[in-house]
């Protein structure tokens, strides 16, 4: 059975998104948690992928989440975060992989941080 998968990416003027088929909806900022939590009680799906403005999908990373969509076997799904500092990816120390949680299934119970 393939998943419906809802995205919610926090923004405040982002003119990009309009070129593709997105639906806008205006909250007042009270958090970026908050906002968070709250855009995803305005999905038409239970199954949530989770990106931050500055964030961007890898092609592999891309196909990963096509698969699950067809095979969904996990309550959620971490990515491995890779940072641009500088100019510069950063592959070592504590920042990478930085690990977030990305993409689940909003019936289980989670609090969604950054």
């Amino acid at each position: 059975m393939q998943v419906q998968i809802s995205a919610v990416i926090i923004t405040y003027n982002e003119e990009i998104c309009r070129s593709y088929n997105t639906v806008f909806l205006k909250h007042k900022f009270t958090g970026h948690i908050e906002q968070k939590n709250w855009a995803i009680l305005q999905t038409s799906s239970p199954y949530i992928l989770s990106l931050d403005t500055d964030e961007a999908l890898s092609y592999e990373l891309k196909d990963s989440i096509l698969k699950i969509k067809e095979d969904w076997t996990h309550d959620s799904y971490y990515f491995n975060r890779l940072t641009n500092y500088c100019g510069k990816w950063i592959r070592h120390t504590g920042w990478y992989p930085s690990r977030k949680l990305r993409l689940w299934d909003s019936r289980m119970d989670f609090t969604v941080l950054s």
